[in-house]
């Protein structure tokens, strides 16, 4: 679940709404929700657009940089 928990505060950190996000995947508002409740894994391709969006490391977002 760290990775659903890094999804969710990163969006708020850049000020972006769940809908915002989903744009910027091209993906569906309902899709991104799920991601960032963890009922879903993101694709990988998400994965990498978003850790660039949020100038973040793989690592960083999915919560292995510890």
């Amino acid at each position: 679940m760290k990775l659903a928990q890094n999804l969710r505060e990163a969006r708020k950190r850049a000020g972006k709404s769940q809908a915002e996000i989903a744009v910027l995947l091209g993906t569906q508002r309902t899709n991104y929700i799920r991601y960032e409740s963890g009922e879903r894994d993101l694709p990988v391709k998400h994965l990498v657009a978003l850790a660039k969006f949020y100038g973040m490391t793989l690592d960083e977002l999915v919560g292995m940089d510890d």
